[in-house]
């Protein structure tokens, strides 16, 4: 008995056969083959020992060429067993499923993939004929491996959310992540749910491609591709590995396609490996692409592979505190990086901070950036906002109480948000708030001593 190790979500594992055969007759014409002249036939019988439940298994077939040729892989096709009940799969069966040009003689495998644990023996028979008497017979269990369920293949491939690449015509064959966010103010306003992307400052007329690729699982079923496109100038042409599904689309206002194109696709995809590409002619000055859309297919990721979104970056920031008068020269002052999450400041001690640096670190995607500004009073006077700064800069006045906090993303990925609280004092932690919204308070006389910063 096949004894699977439930380390998958959930412990759903398949039981895989796979079932060496060798099919056919091979005379004096076939040259080029390896075993002796004579007539080969495989039998694959399975049996469903359970005394009780039904179970419906799948079933393909791989063929393999001699020289190190890669044949055919069929589809799946599915067959049901009940209790204590058995079939057999011979070698026409085999020939229907591959179908196509494939005749004569076979090798290759069959693959069965069940929930449950099923008797799979091979049964393997010689002549010298298609027509002569057996000259050699035998049988062998097959033994089942164990492989993690494959769960449903969900993915939103709206520029903004999903790893969009791009080559231009001024890089050859290399692919970049394209940049977020760069629009031109005469581009239509982003879909809902997705952003412009472009290839960075390149704007040489020509084509530029861009590139999304992702794995399907061996098994998915009942892929559905379904997305609206924007671009400037002209969409050129939509394919899937190699395959057109949308030809050329001219510009229906000005450069840039309004209203959206709606592109779909439920064929070409395959076990593995997939490349969607959208290539995009621009005859002008700037150029871009605007997705939005998903992708949907049943059984189809890939255990343990990661998704192909954009990344979320780190995030640090740095207090300047405040200095009291009999404190010696190294007390206050900036106090040290801190890294997603970590209190920056001081609670309890009275000490205000007077400024903050706020920068990303770890994977940037292109066009992103952060600005963030504060609301700040002297000892005598007004609180006022301060000039909005980038990207590790200082903002805050030295001597002066901050009261308000509040930080933006600039150009960043759909599925990345800030949050950050701020300590004040007699208030202690206030609330966490995302980016574009104030932390703090104003018009209380109280002032920020510490911060906390991560992405949520």
């Amino acid at each position: 008995m096949c004894k699977c190790s439930e380390t998958t979500v959930g412990g759903r594992v398949d039981y895989q056969y796979a079932v060496k055969i060798v099919c056919g007759t091979i005379d004096k014409q076939a040259k080029d083959q390896p075993l002796p002249l004579g007539n080969y036939k495989t039998k694959i019988n399975i049996h469903n020992f359970s005394r009780c439940e039904c179970v419906t298994f799948r079933w393909k077939v791989a063929v393999g060429f001699t020289h190190l040729k890669v044949g055919p892989v069929s589809d799946f096709s599915d067959a049901t067993l009940c209790a204590d009940e058995a079939l057999e799969i011979d070698y026409h069966d085999i020939l229907r499923r591959v179908g196509r040009d494939i005749t004569g003689h076979i090798e290759g495998w069959v693959v069965i993939e069940s929930p449950t644990e099923l008797d799979v023996v091979a049964v393997y028979g010689t002549a010298a004929s298609a027509d002569g008497t057996v000259n050699a017979f035998h049988t062998e269990r097959v033994a089942a491996r164990c492989l993690p369920v494959c769960d449903d293949f969900s993915l939103d491939v709206s520029t903004g959310v999903s790893a969009w690449e791009v080559k231009s015509p001024e890089n050859g064959a290399v692919f970049n992540i394209a940049t977020l966010g760069q629009k031109n103010p005469g581009w239509a306003d982003a879909q809902p749910g997705s952003l412009w992307v472009r290839p960075g400052t390149d704007t040489a007329d020509g084509d530029y491609t861009y590139k999304l690729e992702f794995k399907l699982c061996s098994g998915f079923r009942n892929p559905v591709l379904d997305m609206h496109l924007l671009a400037d100038n002209t969409i050129m042409n939509v394919s899937l590995n190699g395959h057109t599904i949308l030809a050329s689309q001219a510009p229906s206002n000005n450069n840039f396609n309004i209203p959206p194109i709606q592109c779909t696709a439920n064929s070409f995809f395959k076990t593995g490996k997939n490349v969607l590409t959208i290539t995009v002619n621009n005859q002008g000055m700037d150029t871009g692409l605007n997705v939005h859309g998903s992708l949907e297919v049943a059984h189809g990721l890939c255990a343990g592979e990661p998704m192909p979104l954009l990344c979320c970056p780190n995030i640090e920031y740095n207090a300047y505190l405040q200095k009291f008068p009999w404190e010696s020269s190294s007390a206050g002052g900036w106090q040290g990086w801190r890294h997603d999450g970590e209190t920056a400041g001081t609670t309890g001690e009275n000490r205000r901070m007077e400024k903050v640096k706020i920068q990303l670190t770890g994977c940037i995607p292109p066009g992103m950036g952060i600005a963030y500004t504060v609301r700040s009073a002297p000892l005598v006077g007004g609180a006022q906002w301060l000039e909005t700064v980038t990207n590790g800069e200082e903002t805050g006045h030295l001597h002066w109480r901050m009261e308000l906090v509040k930080v933006d993303l600039v150009n960043a990925p759909i599925n990345c948000h800030l949050c950050y609280r701020v300590y004040m004092r007699h208030n202690g932690w206030g609330p966490w708030v995302t980016e574009g919204n104030e932390a703090g308070s104003s018009g209380h006389n109280r002032r920020i001593e510490a911060i906390e910063m991560k992405f949520c």
